[in-house]
């Protein structure tokens, strides 16, 4: 009996982002972060200001999938912009927590270990960024776990919580470090499978993670 044939290798899936796609509740739910995560440095040194800030954005990140599921509004664009928001306001809050706050400098580099691995594969999103057409996302569950750990280190540091920040930010650094690994092999295992588009008029998400692979990011 000769034995099965290996299945081919799938191409990656690209999606067009449509800005369209994002104007509704839950996508302008996933934009009103982005105001949230620019002043935010400005008001950090308030620690109740600061902490309300921090949750409000949280609250919009958990509420924007489970309206995008609910309304049948997901898509690829809202997938795309909820990662990339949460990591503009992660950066910030971090940047913030070092400056007013007391916490270790080098603990930024467990909390962003992820972003700092992805940044390798950089060279290999632009093209398809460029064109319109980034591959579509979808989150795992070490994405989200890494999102989580990294979320609640920094409200634990916020709260001066630090035998639980000191518990959680290195954690967050090795999943975030293995999740990282992971997106990387699969951007350059993309370079041997010529992406294809989705025929005229798809429009499908599956759910989001840069990364951000973000809790929050499924869309």
């Amino acid at each position: 009996m000769s034995p099965p044939l290996p299945s081919p290798v799938q191409p990656p899936v690209r999606e067009r982002l449509r800005l369209g796609d994002a104007m509704n509740l839950a996508g302008l739910l996933t934009l009103s972060r982005l105001p949230i995560a620019v002043v935010y440095p400005f008001f950090g040194a308030d620690d109740m200001v600061a902490l309300a800030m921090l949750l409000g954005a949280a609250a919009t990140d958990f509420l924007d999938g489970v309206i995008a599921r609910a309304t049948g509004t997901a898509s690829h664009t809202g997938a795309v912009l909820d990662g990339w928001i949460d990591k503009v306001m992660y950066v910030n809050v971090a940047w913030t927590l070092v400056n007013f706050h007391d916490v270790p400098a080098w603990w930024m580099l467990a909390w962003f270990s992820r972003e700092i691995l992805q940044g390798f594969s950089v060279p290999l999103l632009v093209p398809a960024y460029y064109r319109g057409l980034p591959r579509a996302r979808a989150s795992t569950v070490l994405g989200k776990t890494t999102t989580w750990l990294v979320g609640l280190s920094l409200v634990a540091s916020l709260l001066d919580l630090w035998s639980v920040a000191s518990v959680l930010t290195p954690a967050a650094g090795v999943t975030g470090f293995v999740s990282a690994a992971r997106y990387l092999y699969r951007e350059l295992s993309d370079l041997r499978t010529p992406p294809v588009a989705p025929p005229p008029g798809r429009i499908e998400a599956p759910g989001a993670d840069p990364g951000l692979e973000s809790a929050s990011a499924a869309r």
